[in-house]
């Protein structure tokens, strides 16, 4: 964690179901987990998603600088419109969570998130948390939900994204 030394905190959400979360600090993991949304009412789902993220995310981790989210696939290629839109609803309000809080919020399309996790767009759930296993030295994401897997790539794609010379020293993860 040295070498992370200086950088700030940077979280990756994957709105769902479940909410999956990851919250990183240079390369390195330390908190991660999935919420449970599924039992809930709409209402109820994106009033419990606002409150984790400001109580839990952002009072948790005052250095917290950017936040990565899965955004859904477009329109035209979801199999579910319904489903398309619920989730258009849940990036608002995890948006709008973030907002007053000098947070950066960036949105990241599946497909890109997936190929840069495994270097193919097509990636299944389980080469995504194979991958970010590799990539983050924690095994355990290999048997936890591929929710958390989704979000820990989100932060890691972000924290490339705004610099990508750090780490290019990164050892390649994508060989399965």
């Amino acid at each position: 964690m040295d070498a992370d030394k200086g950088r700030k905190v940077t979280a990756g959400i994957d709105l769902g179901a479940n909410l999956g979360w990851s919250v990183v600090h240079g390369k390195s993991l330390y908190m991660w987990g999935v919420y449970r949304l599924k039992d809930k009412h709409m209402a109820q789902r994106c009033a419990v998603m606002h409150t984790f993220i400001k109580h839990e995310l952002l009072e948790r981790n005052s250095t917290l600088i950017r936040v990565g989210i899965e955004s859904p696939p477009y329109a035209g290629k979801s199999k579910n419109l319904r489903t398309y839109g619920i989730l258009h609803q849940y990036m608002g309000v995890a948006e709008a969570a973030f907002q007053n809080d000098n947070v950066c919020v960036k949105q990241i399309n599946v497909m890109t998130l997936k190929k840069w996790a495994t270097g193919y767009g097509h990636a299944t759930k389980e080469e995504v948390q194979q991958a970010m296993a590799r990539l983050s030295g924690h095994d355990e994401l290999l048997v936890l939900s591929n929710d958390i897997a989704d979000a820990v790539a989100c932060a890691y794609f972000v924290n490339a994204e705004v610099d990508p010379e750090y780490w290019s020293t990164v050892k390649e993860w994508r060989v399965l």
